[in-house]
């Protein structure tokens, strides 16, 4: 299976770089639309190659093959900015998956935008991103034939499951470690450290029912090359977790809050910076919301 997975990219690399194609491998059930915007095997063996793509049955996702590119020998991780004639599209998250040189990125909702914009477009540019002291990678990617290779990539492969998705990230055992991973990654990129003060996850009744359901205060996770980087005028942003029958917990909010009350099961009141009301930010601001299957819904 991997050895026919290969295959494909190869078939693809092996054009012209400014050439977009699609390419399916039917005992692989791969299907890959991508072009290569650093294609020099022969003299160095650098090779870039980016697509959508999609195997066995999975969803449409982006993904990435490198080949003795100098910033990313050994990267596990980067992002990618994909800038589509001037325009940026949308940053996509990639990790490395299986093999070495393989990199993975979900297609998220949002981005179906920036897929549009690069079927339809003339030219990108991709800036890598591997961290805060290596240098940024800049390619320059035709997007000659992305509109026919992506469409026969969208005709292949299957969206994902962005409703099932969200519903799984929400999920989590442990939601002080659950809201506190982003927290940590950004603090690291801005060369700090972070400080986990008191009040930061308490224990509390959101949803009515009894609990124990969980409050999380991103104030109180203090990075200190940023120390207000979650607080403002508008409060410091909360994350909050309702306890589920097995056990876990689900996020059903996420914002800047000047603090809530649950008025009944299912009922809590949030309160907001004015602005969230469209009045002056001193002003009191407050919304009604009504537990719902997956996060908390506004009433109107």
């Amino acid at each position: 299976m991997r050895i026919l997975t290969l295959l494909v990219f190869m078939a693809l690399a092996s054009t012209a770089r400014a050439e977009w194609i699609f390419n399916y491998a039917a005992n692989a059930q791969k299907s890959a639309a991508g072009a290569c915007p650093i294609n020099d095997i022969d003299d160095t063996a650098q090779q870039f190659c980016f697509y959508a793509s999609c195997e066995g049955g999975g969803p449409l996702r982006f993904e990435a093959t490198t080949s003795k590119i100098p910033v990313l020998q050994g990267a596990t991780e980067f992002d990618i900015r994909v800038i589509v004639d001037n325009q940026i599209a949308t940053t996509l998250e990639f990790v490395r998956f299986g093999q070495t040189h393989h990199y993975n990125a979900p297609l998220e909702q949002y981005q179906l935008r920036a897929l549009e914009m690069l079927r339809n477009g003339r030219r990108a540019e991709l800036q890598v991103v591997i961290g805060r002291s290596a240098p940024v990678l800049r390619m320059d990617l035709s997007l000659r034939g992305s509109g026919r290779a992506i469409g026969q990539a969208l005709a292949a492969c299957p969206m994902p499951d962005f409703a099932a998705r969200d519903l799984q990230r929400r999920i989590t055992a442990d939601p002080a470690k659950h809201a506190g991973a982003p927290l940590l990654k950004e603090c690291t990129e801005v060369g700090g450290t972070m400080t986990v003060e008191p009040g930061y996850a308490e224990w509390t009744d959101i949803d009515g029912v009894g609990g124990p359901d969980v409050r999380v205060n991103w104030g109180a996770a203090v990075c200190d090359a940023a120390p207000r980087m979650y607080c403002g005028t508008a409060g410091c942003t909360h994350s909050l977790y309702v306890a589920q029958p097995d056990g876990m917990y689900r996020r059903v909010f996420t914002d800047n809050m000047h603090g809530f009350q649950t008025e009944g099961p299912g009922i809590v009141r949030i309160h907001f910076h004015g602005s969230y009301c469209g009045r002056v930010g001193a002003e009191a601001c407050s919304k009604r919301y009504r537990m719902g299957p997956v996060k908390l819904e506004e009433i109107p």
